[in-house]
């Protein structure tokens, strides 16, 4: 079955259509694409699995809008059939029966973000990673508006880049937090955005993929249709995009970031040895030792070069027929741990590549306020602080946010759904920082459980499966200066709609505690 040819291609005419978007769900992502729709005089149905009662709240956004309909709590066959378009959500997979169907009878099937890039001229800054890519879309997002005030935000953030889409103005920038989903989608149509960072890549949704390579293959997408003049920001200490560098002959400017100069050598050397024509410009060295204090190198004369040379407030250092310049960042409590550094040099690359004064970026990351669910500190209650970490839905995230913490000084609320992913890194966290853990419910808590008991940590609690309960044992076990963190390591659809959705009710107990 060749997708490319059934996807959407210029011109693009909604008008007069019967269009069928499948998949409403709860993030943002079918309300965007319905209002998108609304300004053409075209007939939209929307069929999802779950039921009136579950969308109410994404159905109340867009019931003024005219000549749309609903078939809620299953998909028909007929309605596939009928239309002339179907736009489906990310994570709904190309061979999905009804899909499959679509196509075979000639359908155009399609995505929003596969139609946002093939009518966009905008620049685009695309951000992918299993870990941290919502913390830098965000970071990247308000280091932009703050000097380029036309900046839009969209993709995976729950924010559908059709939303606020306007064919027509092609001066906004948009930075996109990109989904591997959503880079299969964005691949039917070979784009990939002009300046891309990969962050990370860390067992996940393997229940989706099944190994590490299939979901590696998806991530790479996001430089794979890259131009010479276009750049991918990577991060090389971690081994699957160092391999994926010396696998891929990539055609834009490569700029690595590194905690160590020697894996950035030796990268540079297995590059030259394979006889790749990998671009590589620039490097952006974090110091481990002194947090928040990067080095970027790069050759003199390169097209990197010429291009930040440019920047206000920008110092050279010349050491042989390297430049170097040292960039210091304040300290921010909303961007604490290792992980962040790597974000926050993610960052910093992408705001030089497009022109933004240094002076500009400090200021912007200074005042960056954070992201809703990532290690938030929600309120310090008898002295113990309450911190809501949501969205870590891997084990490899609780353990990236442990490592914030001092030696057991955490009670940890986790545990839910299974992912099938590897546990060791969080157990091994566990011990380090944990005084005591409360399991949620969840076959995923059952494994996490075992592997605790077998490793010799035994101050665990379970199974709750109501969070209130899980809070009021935590309070029980904290003293002062203790940190109850939920930070769950797993799905959450077992208990909650999604992982917001726990994470707001975590917040309204949390808020509602009382002397």
């Amino acid at each position: 079955m060749e997708i490319i040819n059934h996807v959407l291609n210029k011109p693009i005419d909604f008008n007069n259509k019967n269009i069928l978007v499948m998949g409403l769900g709860l993030n943002g992502g079918g309300v965007g694409v319905c209002k998108f729709l609304s300004s053409y005089n075209c007939q939209i149905t929307v069929t999802d699995l779950k039921t009136e009662d579950e969308l109410k709240d994404s159905i109340k956004k867009i019931e003024n809008i005219k000549n749309i309909r609903f078939v809620l709590g299953e998909h028909r066959e007929e309605d596939f059939l009928k239309a002339d378009i179907i736009i489906k959500a990310a994570g709904i997979k190309w061979d999905n029966k009804y899909i499959k169907l679509a196509i075979e009878n000639g359908k155009k099937v399609d995505t929003d973000i596969g139609i946002f890039f093939e009518l966009s001229k905008n620049k685009k800054v695309g951000i992918t990673g299993s870990k941290g890519k919502s913390t830098t879309t965000t970071l990247i997002h308000k280091i932009y508006k703050d000097y380029y005030p036309n900046t839009k935000i969209g993709g995976n953030i729950t924010v559908s880049v059709l939303e606020d889409f306007d064919p027509q103005n092609i001066d906004s920038i948009y930075i996109l937090e990109l989904s591997s989903w959503q880079l299969d989608d964005m691949s039917k149509h070979k784009v990939s955005p002009q300046i891309s960072v990969f962050l990370n890549l860390l067992p996940d949704h393997l229940n989706y993929y099944g190994t590490m390579e299939n979901y590696l293959n998806d991530k790479k997408k996001i430089y794979l249709y890259q131009k010479e003049e276009d750049y991918i920001i990577l991060n090389i200490d971690n081994h699957y995009i160092y391999n994926s560098i010396l696998e891929d002959n990539i055609k834009s400017n490569i700029i690595c970031i590194s905690s160590d100069e020697k894996r950035f050598n030796q990268l540079y050397e297995d590059n030259q040895n394979k006889g790749l024509k990998n671009n590589i410009v620039g490097l952006m060295l974090i110091n481990k030792d002194q947090p928040l204090n990067y080095i970027l190198k790069t050759k003199e004369n390169n097209y990197f070069y010429n291009t930040i040379s440019e920047i206000e407030d920008f110092i050279f250092i010349k050491k042989g027929n390297n430049i170097e310049s040292l960039i210091k960042i304040p300290q921010n409590e909303n961007l604490q741990g290792e992980h962040n550094q790597y974000n926050i040099a993610s960052s910093i690359i992408s705001a030089l590549i497009s022109k933004i004064p240094v002076k500009s970026i400090i200021n912007s990351i200074k005042n960056f306020e954070g992201l809703k669910f990532r290690n938030q500190k929600i309120r310090t209650f008898k002295g113990i602080n309450f911190i809501n970490d949501t969205t870590a839905t891997i084990p490899a995230a609780v353990a990236s946010t442990l490592s914030a913490y001092k030696e057991q000084t955490v009670i940890l609320i986790a545990g839910g759904v299974d992912k099938k992913v590897p546990l060791e890194d969080m157990v091994e966290a566990i011990h380090k920082k944990c005084k005591a853990v409360i399991l949620l419910e969840g076959d995923g808590s059952q494994k996490l459980l075992s592997q605790l008991l077998d490793s010799g940590f035994k101050n665990i609690f379970y199974y709750f499966n109501n969070l209130k309960d899980a809070i009021y044992k935590a309070i029980e076990i904290a003293k002062k200066e203790d940190n109850i963190l939920l930070s769950p390591g797993f799905a959450s659809f077992n208990l909650f709609k999604n992982e917001f959705e726990r994470g707001e009710i975590f917040n309204k107990i949390v808020n509602e505690l009382e002397l």
